[in-house]
């Protein structure tokens, strides 16, 4: 059995999360992100695009296409099973564990859809994308031992207001995409 209490720690960055995803600055028009680590889209549906999209040249055309990598792969290496932590687990503590994270789920989404709806900034369509990012984010500061680059430029994007979709250019180069809506 593992004596690390995860979940409390889950539920104080829960609380971070939050805050920043009720803050007035989420999903808002803003100029202030440092333009050499972040690509700033203020397109809804191109970041849309560029978050789900597995084939960029196809999706936005050779030219569009090609400054970006697939994000999609990116965001795939860093679920949150891949933390060393829950090689600790027996099978009991992970399905303890599943329990525990679906309840937090549950909680979590609805803390997203009152932020959605409160926010017209905010597409419906990106309900999912905000959820799967923060849960990625609360596993990834819970369990993880080692910096990552990736994660740590989406944890500023959100705490300035932005939501990551994409990468612009070639990975670990390049930077990363953003939304955020009506950016000049």
């Amino acid at each position: 059995m593992n004596n690390f209490n995860y979940r409390d720690v889950y539920l104080n960055y829960l609380k971070v999360f939050e805050c920043i995803i009720k803050s007035n600055n989420f999903l808002r028009p803003n100029n202030t992100l440092p333009s050499d680590k972040f690509h700033i889209i203020n397109d809804y549906q191109k970041a849309d695009t560029l978050y789900t999209m597995e084939y960029p040249l196809e999706e936005l055309g050779e030219k569009e296409g090609s400054k970006y990598d697939i994000y999609a792969d990116l965001m795939n290496e860093r679920i949150d099973l891949h933390y060393g932590f829950f090689d600790t687990f027996t099978d009991t503590d992970y399905l303890n564990h599943l329990d525990f994270k679906g309840k937090f789920l549950e909680k979590f989404f609805d803390i997203v859809v009152a932020a959605e709806q409160k926010n017209s900034n905010f597409p419906e369509e990106f309900t999912d994308f905000v959820l799967n990012h923060i849960l990625s984010y609360i596993s990834y500061l819970t369990f993880s031992n080692t910096a990552d680059k990736l994660l740590d430029l989406e944890i500023e994007a959100y705490t300035n207001g932005a939501m990551p979709c994409g990468w612009y250019g070639k990975y670990p180069k390049g930077k990363l995409a953003v939304y955020v809506p009506l950016a000049e």
